[in-house]
């Protein structure tokens, strides 16, 4: 298809099969576009000319379609509803995701071109794909009170399970509310915030490295995440395994449950928790943490890291990767001399 002219939404019914998809989707105009039904693309949307507004419905671009065009303020995907852009991925047992750019904005009373950027640098793809939209007012979960974006970021995925991630969010200078300098970004997982880097106020970008799960992202003030982990690492001399993570600061934090699943344990989600490290409290100050997980079998393990507030909240830090305690490569019997027997 090739749309343009004025403002015009798509009705629903126009193709007589919704779940199967089009071919190609040119899009060159100087007015909206709307989608008035869920639309599925199997080939290249290009992106010419135009805003291409979701509403209520999803895009969902198939394994084998691509984006062409120059994605900018005034070629993009326009998002504030319940509608996100789908992008499905190619299946793989051990999954990689290279850099996907998706090119969403809003609307609000003239177009806000704010992309995200994601990879998945390991974890299992299975019939997956990732969505998003964006929406451009504060997030209800944010109690930031005088340095905040006024813009979030709604991230899911299906089908991607034990991965680790990248993130690079666009914003704008006029979603800064108090000072930019103060803006965190922040992943909402439900419950509480994961504090992630702070904001990059020469590009006016939110980043988040290792990340282990998609959900709100946004920015805020520090204060209203609780603990900020700078790194979580392990080592390993012989069967033992030790773990050290770093606080640069603290908020109310009470102190920290060690869980671990061995690799048959967490397929199934069977995390046991093996330890706990009290916590500094309240402080400004970078802490240093340990904890030995000791006298292992041979296998493949799992660590992550159950922060728990004074007040009862808590969140999850993962630790990236596996952590492997291995068997010897080979056997050898050697001669015990001068005793031949041995």
């Amino acid at each position: 298809g090739n749309v343009s002219g004025s403002a015009f939404t798509i009705p629903q019914g126009t193709f007589a099969d919704p779940a199967l998809p089009i071919n190609n989707f040119s899009l060159y105009r100087t007015n909206a576009l709307t989608l008035g039904q869920e639309l599925n693309l199997s080939g290249i949307l290009a992106l010419n000319r135009g805003l291409l507004v979701l509403g209520n419905n999803n895009l969902n671009l198939a394994t084998t379609s691509t984006i062409s065009g120059t994605p900018s303020v005034n070629n993009m995907i326009v998002t504030s509803s319940a509608g996100e852009l789908r992008k499905y991925f190619v299946d793989n047992t051990n999954g990689l995701i290279n850099s996907f750019t998706f090119p969403v904005g809003t609307n609000p009373s003239s177009p806000e071109y704010t992309p995200a950027t994601i990879s998945i640098t390991s974890g299992v793809i299975s019939s997956a794909y990732i969505g998003i939209s964006v929406v451009n007012t504060k997030n209800t979960n944010n109690t930031s009170a005088t340095d905040y974006l006024n813009r979030y970021w709604n991230i899911s995925q299906s089908g991607i399970s034990g991965f680790t991630g990248d993130v690079t969010l666009q914003y704008l200078p006029s979603d800064v509310v108090g000072n930019e300098n103060n803006i965190f970004a922040g992943l909402f997982n439900g419950t509480s915030w994961n504090l992630l880097a702070k904001a990059n106020t020469s590009n006016h970008t939110l980043t988040g490295t290792g990340i282990t799960s998609f959900n709100v992202f946004t920015g805020g003030q520090e204060s209203v995440l609780p603990v900020h982990l700078s790194s979580f690492t392990s080592t390993i001399n012989l069967r033992n395994i030790k773990l050290n993570w770093v606080t640069n600061s603290e908020i109310n934090n009470s102190g920290f449950e060690v869980e671990r699943a061995g690799n048959w344990q967490q397929a199934t989600g069977n995390w046991e928790k093996i330890g706990y490290i009290a916590g500094k409290g309240t402080t400004n100050s970078p802490t240093n943490y340990v904890f030995e997980d000791r006298n292992l079998q041979t296998g493949k393990y799992q660590y992550r890291l159950k922060q728990i507030d004074h007040n009862g909240n808590y969140q999850y830090y993962n630790l990236n990767g596996i952590v492997e305690v291995g068997t010897p490569v080979n056997y050898n019997l050697s001669q015990n001399y001068p005793n031949p027997f041995n």
